[in-house]
């Protein structure tokens, strides 16, 4: 018998070197902004097929629950990111989805 596919993962590999994005999103939003984008890649990781749909208001609560921030603050965070093309621009824009192929890429 075949084991089951997976279409997620127990662990990503994190890099100890920091960019530009790193700087600002520390600069710009304290340690939430670390710890956000980390909490995202983390629930990206736990993902089916690796995306995060934010169009429910209750994911949304959740996510923000879960890394201890306001909705409001998670969604200034998101944007940033998108903004800065770590994740889908046009996904984001239509559908509330988080979707980063850097990252997927990454696990493969």
């Amino acid at each position: 018998m075949a084991r089951p596919e997976r279409n997620n993962i127990d662990y990503f590999p994190h890099s100890v070197s920091h960019g530009k994005k790193m700087h600002y999103l520390r600069e710009t939003f304290g340690n939430d902004g670390y710890a956000v984008w980390f909490m995202i890649l983390e629930e990206l990781g736990r993902a089916d097929y690796h995306y995060l749909n934010l169009s429910d208001d209750v994911t949304l609560m959740y996510l923000s629950s879960q890394f201890k921030v306001t909705e409001n603050l998670l969604q200034e965070i998101i944007k940033a990111l998108v903004k800065m093309g770590d994740f889908d621009g046009e996904l984001w824009d239509e559908n509330l989805i988080l979707f980063n192929q850097k990252f997927v890429d990454s696990i493969e």
